[in-house]
C-alpha cells in the first residue's frame, strides 16, 4: 500500500516535470537527465520501479545506491562525495534523494564540528543531534540545488527524520522545496 502511494506521488510529480519530448521524441533528441541517489533501497525493486517509470517518460536515468547511506555517518559513507561524483548539471531535470533510513543513530562529527568538547559524536535523539542532522540535510539539499537541478524530490522519508526536511507536499501530491528558511 505504501509503495502504491509513493508511486502515485511520483507520477503526480512527473506529470508536471516530464520533458516535452517524453513520448514522441525523435530518436536523436537529447533526453533530460534524472538522478536517483541514496540508500541501497535504490538497488532493489523500489529503485528499479522509479527508474523504469522515469525512462518510460523519456528521462535518461543515473541511479546511485549506497549501502548504509545517510548523513549521520560520513566517516562510513560521505554522501557529499557521492553527490560530487554524479553527473548533476544543467541538463539534470530532477534528482531524487532517498536518505534517512540508516540515520537513526549517533551522528559522527567532522573535526571542524567538534568544538571545545572534542566529542566525536552526538547522541541520537538529543537536541544537538536534531541541530547537526538538520543542518546536514539542508546543506546537502542546497548542494543539489546549486548544481542547477530543476527539481529535488524527497518522499517517504522516515518519520524520525521528516521534521528536519524543508519539503512541502501540495494537496495534488506535487513536492517542492521550502526555501523560506523556516
Amino acid at each position: 500500500m505504501r509503495t502504491r502511494r509513493w508511486l502515485a506521488a511520483l507520477t503526480a510529480l512527473l506529470g508536471c516535470s516530464a520533458p516535452a519530448q517524453s513520448h514522441a521524441a525523435p530518436a536523436d533528441a537529447r533526453k533530460a537527465e534524472a538522478i536517483l541517489v541514496g540508500s541501497s533501497s535504490f538497488n532493489q525493486s523500489f529503485g528499479h520501479l522509479i527508474e523504469q517509470e522515469l525512462e518510460r517518460r523519456g528521462y535518461r536515468v543515473t541511479r546511485k545506491a549506497v549501502d548504509g547511506a545517510g548523513l549521520a555517518r560520513p566517516d562510513f559513507h560521505d554522501m557529499n562525495q557521492e553527490l560530487d561524483a554524479l553527473p548533476v548539471g544543467h541538463e539534470t531535470a530532477a534528482v531524487f534523494v532517498y536518505l534517512g533510513v540508516n540515520d537513526a543513530q549517533d551522528v559522527w562529527l567532522y573535526p571542524h564540528e567538534r568544538g571545545s568538547t572534542g566529542h566525536a559524536s552526538v547522541a541520537f535523539g538529543s537536541a544537538d543531534w536534531d541541530g547537526v542532522y538538520g543542518r546536514r540535510t539542508r546543506d546537502f539539499l542546497e548542494r543539489v540545488q546549486a548544481k542547477a537541478v530543476g527539481v529535488t524530490a524527497l518522499k517517504e522519508v522516515p518519520n524520525v527524520l521528516s521534521h528536519h526536511l524543508p519539503v512541502k507536499e501540495s494537496a495534488s501530491g506535487k513536492l517542492r522545496i521550502d526555501d523560506s528558511g523556516s
